[in-house]
């Protein structure tokens, strides 16, 4: 049996979370971003096994959670999916083990389009944290939408995405993102646009795809008759 029918599932996230809190806030054990030991901890405690999703995770200053940590974890027994940021990266890494990934980043890194930790790393403040920049994939999502509702260009699109290619992670400001996303383009109101985009819990890919996977885990929960 996958899920002990004592435990809750286990979500590890951040700003990712915001939808699929508001939807499951009650039945699932959500824990902050996570970082290396966490996987450890559950993989060391004999007494259970269950159901696991990674959404975010920390790195730089507090080491991130390693592939390794992953794979003892499924050796263990637990189902372990990752999806939306670090999670998705994991998933990508982990896939062939076992680990299971879901959304739009996940597939991105798994055909190649999205490519390094960069791409979906933001700079974290506050309790509960909030995103302070703006990850690459989350303005790549964004340039898209706009790009086919508005009929703009895909080669002024690549140029937008050369533009964040040359931007350290840590320094991709929502406000000079959007600007140079309407330079690109050559229309000044589109910034304005894309920033009120960036503020919008529909329009960010890491956080309906946090959704999407806590829908799948809902489903099991709900299958294997889990106890609140």
């Amino acid at each position: 049996m996958l899920i002990a029918p004592r435990y809750k599932p286990i979500v590890f996230g951040g700003p990712s979370l915001e939808l699929a809190m508001e939807k499951y806030g009650k039945y699932f054990d959500f824990r902050p971003p996570i970082q290396r030991g966490d996987l450890e901890a559950l993989a060391g405690d004999k007494r259970r096994s269950g159901c696991v999703l990674i959404t975010d995770g920390v790195f730089g200053s507090t080491l991130s959670v390693s592939p390794v940590e992953c794979l003892r974890v499924l050796q263990k027994g637990w189902l372990l999916l990752g999806s939306s940021s670090m999670g998705a990266l994991r998933a990508a890494d982990c896939n062939s083990a076992g680990m299971v990934g879901i959304g739009h980043v996940y597939m991105g890194y798994q055909l190649g389009y999205y490519k390094s930790d960069a791409d979906v790393s933001v700079v974290y403040a506050g309790v509960p944290s909030k995103e302070i920049t703006i990850s690459y994939v989350h303005a790549d999502y964004i340039g898209r939408i706009l790009q086919r509702s508005q009929s703009l260009s895909s080669v002024n699109h690549r140029k937008f995405l050369s533009f964040l290619r040359r931007t350290p992670w840590y320094d991709r400001n929502r406000k000079s993102v959007a600007s140079e996303f309407s330079i690109a383009h050559g229309k000044g109101e589109l910034a304005e646009v894309f920033l009120d985009m960036s503020h919008d819990a529909s329009c960010h890919p890491k956080k309906l795809d946090a959704l999407l996977a806590c829908d799948y885990m809902w489903g099991l929960y709900k299958k294997r008759g889990l106890h609140e």
